[in-house]
């Protein structure tokens, strides 16, 4: 970290030790434990389930190895060790014409696995960082985080609000739905095979970040609600710093609390990051989300994180030696590696 960023995050949230020492839910034992979720079912467009094996091919856990973190094992599955062949033949198609979202019945099975791993390891104390897989992954890890996490805030990073339901969702993919699921604003736990989901989340423990395209529909339900948004527009007009103080005050009005990031790259401006299924324009800089990463980091308080969304056969390369998706692999480590900063036993 650059002192002049390390001391504008300072700044931000009061004296805190960058470099690595001072965690306020982590300890020196905590691990970084990858969650691989290998999974593209939210949406339609191959692609998706592949970036875990590239940020890991990448070099991601070996950076933050010499960084100062204890790695654990790579927790990962497959589609195809979770799910029967008649399940997994149905892969991006609607299972059944009465299903509420595409696939529902797979991704009931897919993300309680995800769920009980993210779980599993935040009663550890590790820091969970999940690797998408598509947005929809994100009911799976915030859920299992909340039954371990007491009080849990969430900073949502997203170029879309993820607020739809089904009867708002004009695509019916559930990458579109996660964040209303996590919040209750339709019953997920009613769908076949999501008995187990229970919303965790109110207006109060979630704030979104850099949305910028929303269906009428979703837009009316998050008012609604009172979510609290800084949409891409407003972190251009008053700048990243401004926006992660406001966040963070929102989230830390009654005392301080566990975070957790969950980052989809098409927050990123789609000219940064082109590699992803949604992508769009006008959103934020590649400087933007390493800072938003950075002070969420110094504040001593995250412990997990979501990176998801990208796609790397949807960018192609842009010389002869380049491989797709290199740009957007790229943002999405420097990323990771902000929010990760020094381990805690630096």
């Amino acid at each position: 970290m650059s002192a002049k960023r390390a001391s504008r995050s300072q700044s931000l949230i009061g004296p805190t030790d960058v470099q690595g020492s001072l965690f306020r839910y982590l300890t020196a034992a905590s691990r970084l434990v990858p969650l691989a979720a290998r999974y593209g079912y939210g949406q339609k467009l191959p692609g998706t389930e592949d970036a875990p094996a590239r940020f890991l091919a990448e070099g991601l856990l070996r950076r933050a190895h010499a960084a100062g973190w204890t790695v654990g094992a790579e927790e990962g599955s497959s589609p195809e060790g979770l799910l029967r062949d008649d399940d997994a033949q149905h892969d991006r198609s609607c299972e059944d014409e009465m299903a509420p979202f595409h696939n529902a019945s797979t991704l009931a099975k897919v993300l309680l696995d995800l769920s009980l791993r993210a779980r599993r390891h935040a009663w550890l104390r590790d820091f969970t960082l999940t690797l998408g897989g598509d947005h929809g992954v994100a009911v799976g890890s915030i859920h299992g985080m909340t039954r371990a996490w007491a009080n849990l805030g969430v900073v949502w990073v997203d170029a879309h609000a993820d607020f739809n339901t089904p009867s708002t969702s004009a695509s019916g993919n559930f990458h579109g739905m996660p964040l209303a699921a996590l919040s209750g604003a339709f019953e997920l736990s009613q769908v076949a095979g999501f008995q187990w989901f229970q919303s965790c989340l109110t207006p109060q423990d979630v704030v979104v970040v850099g949305a910028r395209d929303m269906d009428a529909g979703e837009a009316r339900l998050l008012a609604k609600r009172g979510m609290r948004m800084f949409s891409a527009k407003e972190v251009s007009r008053r700048g990243m710093a401004a926006v992660c103080k406001d966040a963070i005050g929102y989230l830390t009005a009654h005392g301080a609390r566990p975070l957790h990031l969950s980052f989809d790259i098409d927050a990123l401006d789609s000219a940064v990051a082109p590699g992803t299924g949604t992508p769009v324009a006008d959103g934020l800089t590649l400087e933007d989300g390493v800072l938003l990463c950075e002070t969420l980091r110094a504040t001593g308080a995250l412990v997990g994180m979501d990176l998801v969304e990208v796609n790397p056969s949807l960018e192609e390369p842009t010389c002869f030696e380049a491989r797709a998706g290199e740009k957007t692999i790229a943002c999405a480590l420097a990323l990771m590696l902000a929010a990760l900063g020094r381990g805690p036993g630096e």
